[in-house]
């Protein structure tokens, strides 16, 4: 059959025996493109019968090419649809709401504070406290405005996370007998500003966290449609036409969770008995939930800046001072909390220290002391809201050397506190304090605080 005649004759032979080859492939290929076609022409001729048995709405889809791959993805979206309607009606705008918020709990800047942290409130809020202590009791109400509410856009998730964790401003006034001692003044008015350096970097990682959490989900949806589409490919064409009306009819707006779980099972049913691999269930939406919460604990979960006072009049009857007058305190302060129980809990720490300037009301003395401290606590978290228990030593001491006390009052003393989450975004706080050493004049004090905190608007 085969013989050398040189070089030509055997380019000859090849050449014919390529030709010989193309032309069953040319068939084959052309053949399969054709079996695709009437396969995508089937699949859209019984979707959109299906779908005119099931919906009045307008057929989504319209062409032939890749309608078998184009139903599987309408599919998937009505089914992802569905389920998102019967187990989250309101959440997504609940979740582009709260990815950015913070778990702060007591939303304070008052006067006797066990440790008080330097966490901002991320848009506005305040405490209304009642006060006891041997320089009489009273109330006073605080405050909180967060600057950034008004020069960021609440559009602007990325910024939101950011300067919600920054700073605020804090009022603190007397809102019973604001002028007791009938001198025409009131008797003491308290302003604070808190920096939380850590907060613009957290807010970035909060953000990213969040982004990841809500692609996983995207990626979910991804998984499904292929094997919506794995199931399809095996259902026979007979059967295809009632498999995707039982899907469709599976997915239909206003199911119970319950219904949508028995849809889906008697679609698997109409498609040859293979079970439809799609979560009936509200396990994703859960997941990502927990994956928010999860990122806003840790974005929380240190903290690091400034704390500037200033507090004008009556200092002992609100358990600033024993002192009447005004103190301006600068000072920095630190937290670090460890997560535990799959971020349900965690424990922590608190530090502060600063120097305070104190001026005495009736003498021209005025002088410098030191100021700090620092306590443990214990937290369970609940949504935006956590359960706290607080408790640890303060102190304030001399810097420059006044025997007679006429400048200060130098005291170590105890505090502790308990927040306890009410409803929504409101708590109560319950604070104790006592002298261990020193502290002159200086008795037990006791508050009661109902907290609240406004939410980013969406």
């Amino acid at each position: 059959m085969w013989s050398f005649e040189g070089p030509d004759g055997v380019g000859c032979r090849i050449r014919r025996s390529t030709r010989w080859l193309i032309v069953p492939a040319t068939l084959w290929l052309a053949d399969e493109a054709s079996a695709q076609e009437r396969n995508d022409a089937m699949c859209l001729e019984q979707f959109s019968a299906a779908w005119r048995a099931a919906s009045s709405a307008p057929v989504p889809l319209t062409t032939t090419s890749g309608a078998c791959e184009n139903v599987a993805t309408v599919l998937m979206e009505h089914l992802a649809g569905a389920r998102h309607a019967a187990f989250n009606r309101d959440e997504q705008a609940r979740r582009e709401r709260e990815a950015v918020q913070t778990t702060r709990g007591e939303t304070s800047s008052a006067p006797g504070e066990a440790t008080a942290t330097i966490e901002p409130v991320e848009s506005a809020g305040g405490s209304f406290g009642a006060f006891a202590s041997e320089g009489g009791s009273g109330s006073v109400t605080t405050l909180a405005i967060n600057p950034a509410f008004f020069v960021v856009s609440p559009k602007d998730a990325r910024a939101l996370a950011r300067w919600g964790r920054f700073s605020d401003f804090s009022l603190i006034v007397p809102t019973s007998d604001a002028d007791r001692d009938n001198d025409g003044d009131v008797d003491y008015i308290g302003f604070r500003w808190r920096v939380n350096i850590n907060g613009l970097a957290a807010g970035e990682e909060l953000l990213s966290a969040v982004s990841a959490a809500f692609t996983k989900v995207l990626e979910q949806g991804t998984e499904e449609q292929a094997a919506i589409k794995a199931l399809l490919d095996n259902v026979d064409d007979d059967e295809y036409r009632a498999c995707v009306e039982a899907v469709l009819r599976a997915g239909r707006a206003g199911l119970t969770p319950e219904e949508l779980e028995r849809g889906l099972s008697a679609a698997g049913t109409a498609c040859g008995g293979t079970p439809i691999d799609i979560a009936a269930s509200k396990e994703p939406y859960v997941a990502l939930d927990e994956a928010i919460q999860a990122a806003r604990i840790a974005a929380d979960s240190r903290y690091f800046g400034l704390d500037l006072r200033a507090d004008f009049g009556d200092l002992e009857r609100f358990a600033i001072d024993t002192i009447a007058g005004r103190t301006l305190t600068v000072g920095i302060g630190l937290g670090r909390r460890f997560t535990a129980l799959d971020n349900e809990t965690s424990t922590g720490f608190r530090f502060n220290l600063g120097v305070r300037f104190v001026d005495p009301k009736g003498t021209t003395r005025a002088g410098f002391s030191a100021t700090g401290g620092a306590s443990f606590e214990m937290t369970r978290y609940y949504d935006n809201q956590r359960l706290s228990l607080n408790g640890g030593l303060e102190f304030q001491a001399d810097v420059q050397g006044d025997s007679d006390g006429a400048t200060t009052n130098d005291y170590l003393a105890f505090r502790g506190s308990l927040n306890i989450p009410l409803a929504g975004t409101t708590s109560a706080t319950v604070t104790f304090g006592t002298p261990i050493a020193g502290g002159t004049g200086m008795g037990p004090t006791l508050s009661v605080k109902a907290n609240w905190r406004l939410l980013f608007a969406r």
